[in-house]
């Protein structure tokens, strides 16, 4: 099995999503809890016949994934359907405030919870893959999308379109608050959003893979290169050497994962937690 999403959950600890093809057409899923950085309580929270391919969690231990054709399932304190979306091609579940948000996918395809707790696919002329969402205000959202399509958005409203001058796919946005945000992609594609409009800050090497927040500061994952923070001037600061994929944090904790463990940084020392010890055998 291969580690493919992780979520720190506050104040709950780090869930991790593994998944497994076991043959044409038969997936397995399992969705693993850890306690801490050093692992000291590791148990399993689900093990599903599904693809799935996102988490996310709340501060209540509530979890949540979704499967690659568009349904969403609770797994926790037992796994059931709670949605299933028009949708082939997931790549990412998002919530805010302890509360499921939106779905999305390929080919411009988004999802939004209702009060109501129906989904509602945001109508929009864009067949752009979705990739990741950040909020920069109370009601206003941010999605990235491929060859470099923004995607505005607050609720009630339609959904704008923006572009910027990159046709680089872009993977991840984060904001630290409505002025000051990032978002990143394919070859080191950086544009930092800083005094009403974005400055290209790219790098040459590696994808970023993923950018969030964490106490303070934008972190920025480089796959193989490592995990970087932005200075002030716009810069990125090496935090470690190790590959880095999916971010998650929450006021404690940044975690993600290599192809060898799961990682977790205190904000001074990186902790792994190896997948075989998770895994036991079946890795």
């Amino acid at each position: 099995m291969e580690c493919v999403d992780t979520f720190v959950a506050p104040g709950s600890g780090l869930f991790a999503l593994y998944y497994h093809l076991e043959a044409p057409g038969e997936h397995l899923s399992r969705v693993y809890y850890c306690s801490d950085p050093a692992g000291s309580t590791v148990r399993l929270v689900a093990e599903v016949n599904e693809w799935l391919v996102s988490l996310s969690a709340g501060s209540l231990g509530n979890v949540f994934a979704a499967s690659w054709d568009g349904r969403i399932l609770a797994l926790s304190p037992d796994t059931r359907v709670v949605a299933e979306c028009d949708l082939l091609g997931t790549i990412k579940l998002a919530g805010f405030d302890d509360t499921l948000r939106f779905l999305m996918g390929e080919e411009g395809h988004i999802f939004e919870a209702t009060p109501g707790g129906t989904w509602t696919r945001l109508k929009m002329r864009s067949k752009a893959d979705v990739y990741g969402v950040a909020r920069r205000g109370p009601d206003d959202f941010l999605f990235v999308g491929s060859s470099g399509k923004l995607i505005n958005y607050r609720p009630g409203t339609s959904p704008t379109l923006e572009e910027l001058p990159t046709s680089a796919d872009l993977h991840a946005v984060a904001f630290r608050g409505p002025g000051d945000g990032a978002v990143g992609g394919e070859n080191g594609t950086l544009f930092l959003y800083r005094n009403g409009s974005w400055e290209d800050h790219s790098v040459e090497g590696e994808s970023i893979h993923d950018i969030c927040t964490f106490r303070g500061r934008l972190i920025v994952s480089m796959q193989e290169a490592g995990t970087f923070a932005v200075t002030d001037a716009g810069a990125l600061t090496k935090l470690s050497g190790l590959e880095s994929y999916y971010l998650t944090a929450d006021d404690k904790h940044l975690a993600t994962f290599t192809d060898d463990a799961l990682v977790i940084y205190d904000g001074t020392t990186f902790h792994d937690i190896p997948h075989t010890r998770i895994l036991g055998g079946d890795i």
